[in-house]
């Protein structure tokens, strides 16, 4: 199955839609049943092709670097779908207002959104939850390749997508 739709923009501004599947590298050389798998992909491209996305790919860990590996890796789980009451956007927008508030490279990642969850009264692993679903919305920004997201590193720093308020963390 496909794990990424993206969209993109090229150089005149026209969008158009890219279709990325995820798989290690050994699984494209050294697995057993590689006849088969390449037949599935060759199905899975032409249904893409058949649904007007013609941009259709297979990306490996080897093409994206360690840190946006290990950051996609941390992100997926939990991140890509919201629980109901996280997805308010009250909710959202004062975890967002908060997060900007105390981000800071002086402390941990855990230690910020543990304050965050603290001060809006949300359990510390719906925070965390929270944190990476607003990244995959693209609420919450970093430098997804060069900055490893771990809870126990430097917060990285943050930029909010938001443009109502003048939000941005150090």
């Amino acid at each position: 199955p496909t794990d990424f739709l993206i969209t993109c923009t090229d150089a005149a501004g026209q969008k158009h839609t890219a279709a990325r599947t995820l798989k290690y590298s050994d699984e494209l050389t050294t697995d057993k049943n590689l006849q088969r798998r390449l037949e599935k992909f060759e199905l899975e491209k032409a249904l893409w092709a058949s649904n007007g996305v013609n941009d259709w790919g297979i990306v490996t860990e080897n093409m994206l670097g360690r840190a946006l590996t290990r950051n996609l890796e941390w992100l997926r789980q939990g991140g890509m779908s919201q629980q109901r009451h996280l997805a308010q956007p009250d909710v959202q927008r004062l975890f967002l207002d908060h997060l900007a508030f105390f981000a800071s490279a002086d402390r941990t990642l855990a230690s910020v959104i543990r304050t965050v969850a603290s001060t809006i009264r949300l359990p510390y692993s719906d925070a965390v939850m929270l944190f990476k679903h607003l990244v995959w919305q693209k609420a919450i920004m970093f430098d997804i390749q060069g900055v490893e997201l771990q809870l126990s590193r430097s917060c990285p720093s943050l930029t909010f997508s938001d443009q109502s308020s003048s939000r941005k963390a150090a």
